[in-house]
C-alpha cells in the first residue's frame, strides 16, 4: 500500500532579501521612495500554510499589492527567501541590525503591529552574505 505524507508546516519568521534595480515610489502611507540596493524584509507566518505558503505569495510577480513588501517584490530583479522556524520577526530584526552595515531602510515599513521596532525593512549592503547570518535558518530560494 502506498503512504503519503504531507510535509511539515513550518511557522517563525522568514526574510526576504529583495535586489532593486529602479527606484521604487511606495505608497502615499510612507511618504518615500527606496533607490536601487538590496533590502531586507522580515516577517512573520503563524498563520494559515505557514512560512513557504507566505514566502511562495511574496515570490509572485503583479500580485494585488496588500503589504508594504508588495511595493518592493512586485519591482524586484531578484528575490531570495530564508526561513527561520519558530523564530519571532523582531528577534530577526534586531540581530540583522547588528551586522556591520546593516540600517533601518525606512522607518515604519512593515511594521504595523509591532511595537518594538522601527521598521521591519533593512538596509542591506551590497556584498552582503546570507551566510554572515549565524542564526539556525532554512534557505527556499
Amino acid at each position: 500500500m502506498l503512504t503519503t505524507t504531507k510535509p511539515q508546516i513550518m511557522y517563525g519568521a522568514y526574510l526576504l532579501v529583495v535586489n532593486l534595480n529602479i527606484e521604487v515610489a511606495l505608497p502615499d502611507v510612507l511618504h518615500s521612495s527606496l533607490l536601487p540596493g538590496f533590502y531586507g524584509y522580515v516577517g512573520n507566518a503563524k498563520g494559515y500554510g505557514g512560512i513557504q505558503k507566505r514566502c511562495e505569495r511574496h515570490i509572485r510577480k503583479n500580485k494585488k499589492k496588500h503589504w508594504h513588501i508588495d511595493w518592493l517584490t512586485n519591482h524586484a530583479d531578484k528575490i531570495s527567501t530564508i526561513a527561520f522556524p519558530n523564530n519571532d520577526e523582531c528577534r530577526i530584526v534586531k540581530y540583522l541590525l547588528k551586522i556591520q552595515n546593516v540600517n533601518i531602510a525606512l522607518r515604519g515599513f512593515g511594521n504595523s503591529d509591532c511595537n518594538s521596532c522601527d521598521s521591519h525593512l533593512v538596509k542591506l549592503p551590497k556584498r552582503f552574505k546570507i551566510h554572515s547570518i549565524k542564526l539556525p535558518f532554512t534557505k527556499f530560494k
